[in-house]
Parts: structure tokens; sequence; C-alpha cells
């Protein structure tokens, strides 16, 4: 006798079709609604407080180009920030003659705003100390007046003096007895109130060190007159630091500190004057300061090529020998490939522009332009990138 009741099984079949139908769906997850819009954040460009700066100056305490004058045109729109409080980098290099330099703002036209040009550890140069530049208000116009190494026997240089005359034009003449001997070209001294010019002469080469002829340096009142000096070759002379760009918000915060992280490399283990930065290595408008760069923005550069803004860094002129570029013409004179056969004479007669000893690559290579995270790096307590809230 059947025991099946119609309404039961009514019951039992729709929930056995209820639970087939939402077995079949379980696989396919129910839509997110779209998540609400954020809000506006004062915070939104935290990550880009601080930014790397990939063509910007060379600290003028590691280099500066040897004009007979430095200093004249450098000035900003509106007056620069409060200086940076720099925290040098650990461990310390070793040598006993290491010194470390303080930053300084710089303005950077394409940016329309200031970067920061980091302090570095500098091999200073044998008995000179470092006198720092400094921005100041003239006549409504912020100026920079640079640094400069000068004697370290702590008597001040007069900053009053003229300007001096264009330097003499000079033809010098291979010395004899002494193939690497270095031109030291002429310069106009200032005696009794008027300027003598004290003509270029060949005194025999230190080894390895340069001799930075004697420059003026434009001051607030004036000239200041640096005496010629000895000093290291660029890949001796320390670490230097990339330039970075703070935003307008981080430079707002108060109680924060900076630690310089990429290094600027110069040079190779094989030659002298290759390799690292000397690949986008430039000199800066009015002989002023050195500058690197990047491929995109320096590709223009060729060996000995001259422009408005900025030159490459072999470049000679009427009235500009370019000792650095000297200099690396005699440590390379043996090397083959790099300048065999040129006479001492070859890098200080204008060319128009164009040296045809160049061996400088443009741009940069896979390394970077020798841009580099510093080994030494200790992020406590400074955070990543380099700053401390």
């Amino acid at each position: 006798m059947s025991h099946f009741k119609p309404a039961r099984a009514a019951a039992l079949f729709a929930a056995l079709a209820l639970s087939t139908f939402v077995r079949a769906q379980d696989p396919i997850p129910l839509p997110l609604p779209p998540p609400p819009p954020r809000p506006a954040s004062k915070s939104d460009g935290a990550d880009n407080r601080v930014v790397l700066v990939e063509r910007g100056p060379i600290h003028e305490g590691f280099a500066e180009p040897g004009a007979q004058v430095r200093g004249k045109g450098i000035t900003a729109p509106k007056a620069p920030p409060a200086p940076v409080n720099e925290v040098p980098p650990l461990p310390r290099p070793e040598g006993a003659n290491v010194r470390w330099v303080p930053g300084y703002w710089q303005w950077d036209a394409d940016r329309t705003d200031f970067v920061w040009v980091c302090g570095l550890y500098r091999n200073a140069p044998p008995e000179r100390a470092w006198e720092p530049g400094r921005w100041k208000d003239v006549k409504q116009q912020w100026t920079y007046f640079p640094g400069y190494w000068r004697p370290a026997d702590n008597k001040p240089l007069p900053t009053n003096l003229p300007e001096p005359p264009a330097p003499k034009e000079e033809a010098p003449t291979a010395p004899t007895g002494n193939p690497n001997a270095m031109w030291v070209p002429g310069v106009w001294l200032h005696k009794g109130g008027k300027f003598e010019w004290q003509p270029g002469y060949w005194p025999a080469g230190s080894g390895t060190m340069i001799w930075q002829q004697g420059q003026y340096v434009q001051t607030e009142t004036g000239f200041a007159f640096v005496p010629g000096h000895w000093d290291y070759p660029l890949e001796e002379r320390g670490e230097l630091y990339s330039p970075v760009y703070f935003s307008p918000a981080q430079r707002a915060k108060r109680g924060w500190a900076y630690r310089p992280e990429y290094v600027l490399s110069f040079g190779s283990e094989s030659k002298w004057g290759q390799g690292g930065v000397f690949d986008s290595l430039a000199i800066g408008p009015n002989y002023n300061s050195y500058r690197f760069g990047n491929s995109s923005t320096n590709a223009a550069l060729v060996p000995g090529a001259g422009s408005d803004t900025d030159r490459s860094w072999d470049a000679v002129a009427p009235g500009y020998t370019n000792p650095l570029w000297q200099h690396y013409l005699r440590l390379n004179r043996v090397d083959s490939g790099l300048a065999r056969g040129a006479a001492p004479t070859d890098a200080n007669r204008p060319t128009g522009g164009k040296n045809p000893l160049a061996f400088v690559t443009p741009g940069c290579h896979s390394s970077g332009c020798g841009v580099a995270p510093h080994v030494h790096w200790v992020a406590t307590p400074i955070v990543h990138g380099g700053y401390r809230r």
C-alpha cells in the first residue's frame, strides 16, 4: 500500500530544488560594491618628498672649473629654504685629512625650484680650509656667492678686490727636458691698487696631483683672489653624493634631518678620467660649476662641444685652458688609445670648441651615470630615503 502523500512530496521537491540551485551558484562570488572615493589628503605626495636628482650640480667643494673668474650671475627668483639638517653618513671614510663639507641650496631652472646639493666627505687639499658659500638678497635679487678652498693659515682673504681684466692669450711653448711638466696659465694679480699680469709657466708635475690655478671668486663686496694650490684627482677626492629635491611639504616640516645615501662615483679601475660620472660630466654656465646629467638630457653633449648652458668637461676656449682636462691628458699620455703622442700644449690651444683628443663617451652607461647606493648606508634612525621625521 502506498504511503505517498502529495503535499509532503511537493515540499520535499521544493527543498531539493532550492538546495540544487544554491550549490550551483556557490562558485560565482557576489560582486563587491565599488569602493568609496578616497578623500584628498595632504599626505598623498609623501612618497615623493625626497627625489633623487638625475641631472644637476656637483658640489663646488668637490670640484670647480679652473676659470679665472667664478661665481658671476648665480641668482634665484626667490629666497632659498632654511638649510637642511644633514646627518653625515656612517662610517666615516678613513684618512687623516678627510673633512665633512656641508651641503647648500642651488636653484634648478628646470624645476623652477631649489635642489639640495648634499654635503660630502672630502679629502681636503693640502693646507686648505673650506670657506662655505652663502645666499644673500642683493637689491631684491637673491644671489649666491660661492665657496672656495682658502689657505688654512686662518688669515682672511681680501674680498673687496675689483674684477680682473680678461686673461691674456698666451702661446705656451713645450718645456725641455720634462715631458710630464704641466702648464699653469697666466693670471692677473692685484698689486698696489692695479692689476699686473703674471705669465704662465711650466712647473714640474707632482705625481697624480693636479694644480688648481688661482682664480677670482665673486663675494658680497667684490672679488676674492684664491691662490692656486695642489689638489687630488677626482677619483681620490672623497665621497660625493647625488643632489636631492625636497618637496615643499617636506621642507615645511619641523624636526627632520637627512642623511645622504647615493654616491656619485668617478673613474674606473683601469684608466684615469673614464667611467662613472666622467661619462656625463659637464661645465655649467659661465664656468661657475661642474654638472652631471643622464643620457636623455645630456645626449647632445659631445666631446668639446659648447652650448649656451652646459659644455662638455673637455671643452677649451679662448681665455679658458681647462686645467682639469689638461691634467687628465697628462695622466693618460702614456696610455694606448687615449692621448698617445699628444704634445703638452695640446690641451691649452683653443680649437673652436672641439678637442680632437677627447676620450670621454657622452651620455650614461648602465651604471646610471655613476650613481650608486652608498655601501655604508645605515637606515637607523634615519628611515628609508635618508630623511627623519
